[in-house]
């Protein structure tokens, strides 16, 4: 949006804050008041000297609950598939890796491609000067674990020299506490191989994390209470109309927190 020169750069009120809210700017808003965002897995077609037409889904996932598997048979076919996945996107004709962060997800992705390859996998990983956020040891231990080719950056816990720059690759305001070893590790991976593979979204799947792990065992104790009490929640709506603004929640949810209630009635009380 930046790069556009004749877009106004009025602030959209909205946005900033269901910025504040979630961490970033849910579609269609964006940060700025004339230019809106397409939804995710949505098209937009654009011919000169026509009227723009409406973006077309082209694709979407079905979350049900119908299948007969049992646990091991759930537990084999997603191995199956996340191998096979992992083995076609490493079809490549120029040098490849892997992020390494030591979790869930990116240590998952490089199991699989050991096992795809008799040669040694790159991987790459970011260390942090601060014992409280530096995890390397555990990069370290799967890199050793699957005999990886392994390469590691350390980087100041304070390394603001980079916000100016995500700033203005992100287009927009986006609250990702991870953002600055994730352009560090791509800096890093480019020295060294032309294509790298990540793990992203394989900590919300799989419970990678403390939060995600209690979220996933407060949904198996909601699931037998009654529909009304499990209602998916709209977490950002316009207070003067109560219709929801495009961000839902796409599986059972909490209901609304006693601060969430609070904002809304706040909200409420001056539209």
């Amino acid at each position: 949006m930046e790069a556009h020169g004749g877009l106004p750069r009025d602030i959209e009120p909205r946005a900033v804050e269901d910025y504040f809210a979630l961490g970033y700017v849910p579609d269609p808003r964006t940060i700025f008041r004339a230019a809106l965002k397409l939804p995710p897995a949505h098209t937009l077609t654009l011919r000169r000297g026509a009227t723009p037409g409406s973006p077309q889904e082209y694709w979407d996932v079905r979350f049900t609950c119908d299948s007969t598997l049992t646990a091991e048979q759930a537990q084999a076919e997603l191995v199956e598939r996340l191998r096979e996945s992992v083995k076609l996107r490493m079809i490549s004709e120029v040098p490849l890796g892997a992020f390494l962060s030591g979790g869930v997800d990116s240590s998952a992705v490089v199991a699989l491609m050991a096992g795809a390859t008799p040669e040694p996998v790159n991987t790459c990983s970011i260390a942090f000067n601060d014992p409280a956020f530096d995890e390397s040891v555990y990069a370290e231990a799967v890199a050793k674990r699957y005999g990886t080719r392994h390469f590691v950056d350390r980087v100041d816990s304070d390394d603001f020299d980079l916000i100016d720059t995500l700033a203005a690759l992100y287009d927009e305001p986006y609250a990702d506490s991870s953002a600055l070893p994730t352009y560090r590790v791509c800096q890093l991976a480019r020295r060294h191989v032309t294509v790298a593979l990540s793990g992203d979204g394989g900590d919300e799947s799989f419970g990678g994390y403390r939060r995600y792990r209690l979220h996933m065992m407060e949904e198996r104790l909601r699931q037998p209470l009654p529909l009304t009490l499990r209602r998916p929640v709209f977490v950002s709506s316009d207070a003067r109309t109560r219709r929801p603004t495009g961000h839902r929640a796409c599986s059972a949810a909490r209901p609304p927190s006693r601060r969430w209630r609070a904002i809304r009635s706040r909200r409420t009380s001056t539209a």
